[in-house]
This record gives C-alpha cells, structure tokens and sequence, in this order.
C-alpha cells in the first residue's frame, strides 16, 4: 500500500509531463506551418525587402569584392548580421554570384 501512495504521484507527473510536451511539440509544428505560409505569402508579393542597412552592407560587400577581399567581406557579414562562418561564407557566395563578381 505504501508504496503505491509513493509512486501514484510521480505517475500523475508523468502523464502530465507528457500531455505538456505533446502540446508543445504540436505548437511548435504549427508555429513552424504557419511560418512557412508566410514566408511564401511575402515571396508572392514581392515582400523580401532588404533594410536599408542591409543594402548599405551589400553595397560595401560588392566593393570589397571587387577588390578581392573576399575574407574582409565574410568578415563584415559576420560582424553586421551575427552569422556563423559558414553563413557568412554563403551569403557573401550568394551575393558574388547575384552580381556576377
């Protein structure tokens, strides 16, 4: 007997334990739905906008590129936009190739 008083609310915590993870699971699939539908929404009606501190730092990147000093652009990306190195390595990839440099 006693040891079913012990263990009847560790139980209880696990059942609610796994109701609360499934929720969030589910919230998290449906958050990630429902980004994915906006991105393709903004994409639709031309909404990519860049900021126009992105666009001053692409301006500069090009330059940079020009020059090249391809490692002092990757750098800048990483500085201004916080980006991992191989983000940074991409993006500045993306943008050479966007302006045939």
């Amino acid at each position: 007997m006693d040891s079913v008083v012990t263990f009847a609310p560790l139980i209880v915590l696990f059942f609610i334990w796994m109701s609360l993870s499934q929720k969030a699971d589910e919230a998290k699939r449906r958050q990630q739905t429902i980004l994915k539908k906006l991105q393709r929404i903004e994409e639709h009606l031309g909404l990519n906008e860049v900021s126009l501190e992105e666009a001053a730092l692409q301006v500069e990147l090009v330059q940079l590129l020009k020059e090249g000093k391809m490692v002092e652009a990757v750098k800048r990306v990483r500085e201004s936009l916080g980006l991992s190195l191989l983000e940074a390595k991409q993006y500045v990839d993306q943008l050479k190739s966007e302006h045939r440099l």
